[in-house]
């Protein structure tokens, strides 16, 4: 999931632990259910995505810091693909960090190359992902793939890209978001871990 939760634990003296996970299910699980020893022990709190109204400045800042340029461009297209997803951001903006000399600037070749490399180091686990979905699921992370996000899914969706019959994707769909592998937020649907969709893109399409 691309939700991040903050837990304080609460204490007699004047202290606070905070607990931080990208995982739902299991943060849920640590501190929501009773048989766990932290069971009702802290203050939940979802932090969500980061806007890019803040990422963008702290992206060109941390660039700037070390000598290093980044076109606006770039920026957006960066944060286009990863929604703001904190984790995600940060490891493509590392890599496309890494192809950029000190005094020179990213620009979109350089994008593109830390994708690839993106891609390839998180091969493994989008092919573990991949393996294991069944042909419903994965007929479905294509679609989301290829469009990105989906506001609503209807007979146009579905008669486009070739899915079953609505139940049949609607079910599908709420599994697909139990298991943290797609988001329905505001926006709609789409695909939870920010470079799963390029690598089916690429790879699976």
């Amino acid at each position: 999931t691309t939700e991040i939760y903050t837990l304080s634990l609460h204490a007699a003296l004047p202290i606070s632990h905070v607990y931080l996970g990208s995982k739902r299910s299991m943060m849920e699980r640590i501190f929501n259910d009773p048989n766990e020893p932290f069971w009702r022990s802290a203050k939940k709190m979802e932090l969500g995505l980061i806007g890019p109204d803040l990422f963008a400045p702290f992206i060109r800042d941390r660039f700037a810091g070390t000598g290093r340029g980044i076109d606006d461009r770039v920026v957006d297209d960066l944060l286009a693909m990863t929604h703001g997803h904190p984790y995600g951001t940060q490891e493509l903006c590392y890599f496309l960090w890494e192809e950029v000399a000190e005094g020179a600037e990213a620009g979109e070749a350089s994008l593109d190359v830390a994708v690839t490399k993106v891609l390839r180091s998180e091969n493994a686990h989008f092919s573990r992902i991949w393996t294991k979905a069944v042909p419903n699921h994965r007929l479905i992370f294509q679609a989301l793939a290829e469009e990105r996000v989906v506001r609503q899914i209807t007979d146009t969706f579905r008669l486009k890209h070739g899915l079953p019959h609505d139940a049949t994707v609607r079910k599908a769909l709420r599994a697909m978001i139990d298991d943290e592998l797609v988001v329905h937020g505001d926006d709609g649907f789409r695909i939870a871990e920010p470079f799963f969709a390029e690598w089916i893109r690429r790879y699976q399409s």
